[in-house]
């Protein structure tokens, strides 16, 4: 499974109320997991050694750097105003070269 959809599940734990990590697992038991992530998900996919291990690859993306790319994504793709232009963004926030390199996997 992909660090993405492991991040989504701890942001969509975090705005149902947030709970350790090791919780994760039970908490997706008691929600319909393919409706939400989609088909071929289940509960355990989202147990807290995969959780962790995403917030390991998160730290050492740079956990900044990864947020920065996330945010540029979805300026970009819901085409919202940042205020400047999105190209002089991109050349504020991040070295281009790894906006377009950066990987967490």
């Amino acid at each position: 499974m992909d660090p993405g959809t492991h991040a989504l599940a701890m942001i969509i734990d975090i705005l149902l109320g947030r709970s350790p990590l090791c919780l994760g697992e039970k908490n997706y038991a008691e929600m319909d997991v393919e409706l939400i992530f989609g088909k071929g998900f289940k509960s355990s996919d989202f147990n807290d050694d995969a959780l962790a291990r995403t917030l390991d690859k998160i730290h050492a993306a740079g956990a900044e750097k990864v947020f920065r790319h996330a945010s540029l994504k979805a300026l970009l793709k819901e085409e919202l105003e940042s205020g400047v232009a999105p190209v002089q963004w991109v050349l504020q926030c991040l070295d281009f070269k790894r906006f377009l390199l950066i990987s967490v996997d």
